[in-house]
C-alpha cells in the first residue's frame, strides 16, 4: 500500500492509498479515524478523483455530521478517561 495523495481540511488530516487496483480515504482528526475504501473499478481510482471526492464531501455537509459524531465520541471518551483509576498496583 502506498500513499498518492495528502491533504488538509478543516481540522482532518486527509490521506489517500492505493494498494493494487484499490483506494483508501483516510480521514484523521484528534484520536479518531475512519476510512472509505474502494474496489477495483470504482469511480474513485486515482489521487484526483479521490480527492474530488472529498471536496464533494466538504462542500455538501457530509462531512459536517462526521464532525459532530467525531466531536460527540472524543467527549466520551474524556468522560470514561477522567472517571477510571488506574489499574496499576500501588508502590510504596
Amino acid at each position: 500500500m502506498r500513499i498518492i495523495a495528502e491533504a488538509e481540511k478543516e481540522g482532518f488530516k486527509i490521506t489517500v492509498f492505493k494498494y493494487e487496483e484499490k483506494v483508501s480515504i483516510k480521514f484523521e482528526r484528534d484520536q479518531m479515524e475512519y476510512l472509505h475504501k474502494f474496489r477495483q473499478g470504482a469511480v474513485i481510482c486515482d489521487a484526483t478523483s479521490a480527492l474530488n471526492y472529498v471536496n464533494h464531501l466538504f462542500e455538501n455537509g457530509f462531512m459536517e455530521s462526521h464532525i459532530k459524531s467525531i466531536e460527540q465520541q472524543m467527549k466520551s471518551l474524556r468522560l470514561l478517561i477522567s472517571t477510571q483509576e488506574d489499574q496499576f498496583p500501588k508502590i510504596i
